[in-house]
């Protein structure tokens, strides 16, 4: 395509340019908006969507089955990554796993009495570590909370690099257990 200007005046076409920059600008900051403003929607509706699942579906799952199928596990891991850093990896060790495994696994964790056994069989499964393991914990022992980031980042300030460590995890317990007394 051509375009005339002018007579070839040089002033004409870098008025042109910077018009056609600027409306480019203009476009492409009105498209990134809307992109922006979709993708925050979807993201929203499905952390609501897994929210209630979490809250009100897998204590269920938990009480009457006893193990999680793979495609459920999926669901926890899904649930965790919506709370704190993004680790997508994750995600990917859960749809590998074998789905007799992880019924096998949860089954065995889910069967435990306390907390920390649960959270100790859990983790044997891949890409399963203590924050994950700590998520089903809490939904099948309510007293225990769930090692998020922002849970870390009240028990060990800044400018301390987590670890997700039991020891961490311990902290935290105990660091939740106080709030609840003084509550």
């Amino acid at each position: 395509m051509v375009i005339g200007i002018g007579g070839g005046n040089y002033q004409s076409v870098h008025l042109l340019i910077d018009f056609l920059l600027f409306y480019l600008e203009i476009s492409l900051k009105n498209e990134k908006y809307i992109i922006t403003n979709y993708y925050f929607e979807k993201v929203k509706m499905m952390e609501t969507h897994v929210d209630q699942w979490y809250m009100n579906i897998l204590p269920v799952i938990i009480r009457e089955n006893g193990f999680l199928t793979q495609s459920e596990h999926i669901k926890l891991v899904e649930w965790k990554m919506h709370q704190g850093k993004f680790r997508p990896s994750l995600l990917k060790y859960a749809k590998d796993l074998d789905p007799d495994d992880v019924k096998r696994v949860t089954r065995e964790a889910l069967l435990s009495p306390d907390a920390y056994t649960l959270i100790k069989i859990y983790s044997t499964l891949k890409g399963v570590g203590i924050a994950t393991a700590s998520a089903l914990c809490a939904a099948k022992f309510p007293h225990m909370p769930f090692m998020s980031d922002e849970l870390l980042a009240q028990v060990f300030p800044p400018p301390y690099k987590f670890k997700y460590t039991k020891k961490e995890y311990e902290a935290c317990v105990a660091f939740v257990h106080e709030k609840m007394k003084l509550a």
